[in-house]
């Protein structure tokens, strides 16, 4: 490969896919796809977009099931991603409740997410895409940071 008269060494590459290939996105989606369907198996709804995974579930006041599902999901992609040499860091992983100014978005014991024996604290704000979004979805903290 090179650009005019300047070439770069050739290398074999016999495991993974180079940095900046074309193919790189593609192969990496394909790759970690499974986890669509552990997020299937505990009634947990899934966005991905390159290496960043967002989990969704439904909370209610009456039945706290959902943060076991929760927690037990993120235990089964953990083991997942584990076993195939990749890892998720509780360090960088964000949790938020969202409701309306009518329904509050607390739940008395729910302070944190277990993400690998590490809690997770709740924050009242998180960025994704470049929005960021409050638990109670008014926008301000947004229109702030614009």
């Amino acid at each position: 490969m090179g650009i005019g008269t300047v070439r770069s060494e050739s290398t074999d590459c016999t495991t993974g896919v180079p940095q900046g290939s074309v193919l790189g996105p593609l192969l990496f989606t394909i790759f970690t796809s499974p986890i669509s369907r552990i997020a299937n198996h505990f009634g947990v709804q899934l966005q991905q977009y390159a290496d960043d995974t967002q989990l969704h579930i439904a909370l209610s006041h009456t039945d706290q099931s959902g943060k076991l599902k929760l927690e037990e999901c993120l235990s089964s992609m953990y083991a997942w991603f584990c076993f195939n040499g990749l890892a998720i860091n509780p360090d960088k992983s964000e949790a938020i409740l969202f409701g309306s100014r009518q329904q509050p978005c607390s739940l008395p014991s729910l302070s944190s997410i277990d993400l690998a024996g590490t809690a997770v604290p709740l924050s009242n704000t998180v960025k994704t895409h470049g929005v960021t979004l409050d638990s109670k979805l008014t926008f301000r903290p947004h229109i702030s940071n614009l």
